[in-house]
């Protein structure tokens, strides 16, 4: 199981950080569980020795270990049984609140989250700072599972003592009674618990939960709702629902939800296909660390670096999304647009006369052909099917270029298309695409 990767993280090309600042945070959960006894046996083998040696000793850093050892990466097998019970209950749902809470006033603040949380400097008093909150979350954490705490070393207790919330579950009076006087967590919690129920799982009940915690502000629940309304889970289908609560939860900072809105972009399902747009929301989540957004990439020739900085603002993305849904749609130049300066208004447009043709002609290529197989000469036959797939491969560049597609993606289906009877089924996979699209 992979607790954490610090390939995850996507910096700032902006910023001076050097990638191995995205191990820092990782590295330091990883070294504080090696000294308190919460390692595996892997780091006990002949070629980790010296390096775990040089962290007791403090002469290397757990960001270090955690690059050299790890790859980068927090795993179970880097964890023995104890250590890993621990970290399946804390890791996921509370470092990174604790180590924000930690060090958010050291925070570098250069208008990047992610940059943010990796401009910590890998250091060991750095490592003394967090340890007291790991200690006292461990403490915490034994105290529901009466279990004892192994290779504690004693810790200089921090001069103001921070807030934690228990880790042990809580009873759904508990939970109800705190979101009623205003707690959202409590709320999300409640939900999670519905979800996690070792009967059947209540959806409805969480969704309803959910749906108290995001009207409270809490993000997650918010991204959860989206999800939801896109699934039909407990609720009816409705896309225009989900977006909206994908809107909420990225503008308050959450990575996935800022995907799903780059998808929704790009597709043109329910909103204006706008390229530069989806671009710059998959750039936003790429910077939050999806990972998903990396594969999902950027077209080309639709400028967004503007947007993402514009963006970056907390709480400015749902008013620029809605600023750009509602501006008037632009003058057509009087030369016709190439493809560089195509708007999002001919985006959405309905296909020309033209490109409907010559895809249509395309896809029947096949079955012309298959009738005058046996009426025309050897040349005159090979001329028709040359005409055809020339035809269809003008249509579908054109349809290929609406969706939305990469160049490379286009450049293939074009060529595929201008080939005899194969072209034909490419045309009207294309014609499919776009009709399943608009409706």
């Amino acid at each position: 199981m992979k607790y954490d990767d610090s390939e995850y993280l996507f910096l700032n090309f902006e910023t001076d950080l050097d990638n191995d600042a995205a191990a820092t945070h990782i590295g330091m959960y990883l070294a504080w569980a090696i000294l308190r006894g919460l390692g595996s046996s892997q780091f006990e083998r002949p070629e980790a020795v010296h390096q775990i040696s040089a962290l007791r000793s403090r002469q290397t850093s757990g960001g270090a270990v955690l690059l050299e050892l790890c790859d980068g990466k927090l795993m179970s097998s880097d964890l023995n049984e104890l250590g890993n019970a621990f970290t399946t209950a804390y890791y996921d749902r509370h470092f990174s609140k604790d180590y924000g809470r930690v060090f958010e006033p050291d925070f570098p603040d250069t208008g990047h989250p992610v940059d943010d949380l990796c401009g910590i400097a890998d250091t060991w008093a750095n490592f003394d700072r967090l340890a007291v909150v790991l200690d006292k979350r461990f403490a915490q954490w034994q105290s529901f599972h009466e279990r004892p705490l192994v290779g504690a070393v004693p810790t200089q207790d921090a001069a103001a003592p921070l807030a934690l919330e228990p880790l042990a579950p809580q009873s759904d009076e508990e939970l109800r009674r705190r979101g009623e006087n205003g707690d959202a967590e409590a709320w999300f919690l409640l939900g999670a618990a519905r979800l996690a129920a070792d009967a059947k799982p209540d959806v409805g009940a969480a969704i309803e939960a959910f749906r108290r915690a995001a009207e409270l502000g809490h993000v997650e629940a918010s991204y959860n709702l989206g999800v939801a309304y896109q699934n039909g889970d407990s609720v009816a289908k409705d896309a225009r629902l989900a977006l909206d609560w994908f809107t909420r939860a990225a503008d308050a900072g959450h990575g996935f939800a800022t995907f799903m809105l780059a998808q929704a972009y790009r597709s043109g399902q329910l909103l204006p296909v706008d390229l530069a747009l989806s671009n710059a929301l998959s750039m936003i989540a790429m910077m939050r660390g999806v990972i998903e957004a990396k594969r999902f990439g950027i077209v080309a020739g639709h400028p967004y670096s503007d947007l993402v900085v514009a963006m970056q603002s907390p709480g400015s993305l749902r008013s620029i999304l809605e600023a750009r849904r509602n501006q008037p749609p632009a003058t057509p130049h009087p030369l016709g647009q190439t493809e560089h300066t195509l708007n999002r208004n001919d985006q959405e447009a309905t296909l020309s006369l033209f490109e409907l043709l010559a895809t249509g002609v395309g896809a029947a290529g096949v079955f012309v052909l298959l009738y005058f197989a046996t009426q025309l000469s050897g040349s005159l036959f090979r001329a028709f099917a040359c005409g055809f797939g020339l035809i269809g491969a003008a249509g579908v560049f054109r349809i290929t270029q609406r969706l939305g597609d990469t160049k490379p993606a286009r450049i293939l289906q074009t060529l595929a298309a201008a080939f005899p009877a194969i072209g034909s089924f490419v045309c009207l996979f294309s014609l499919y695409r776009w009709f399943s699209r608009t409706q």
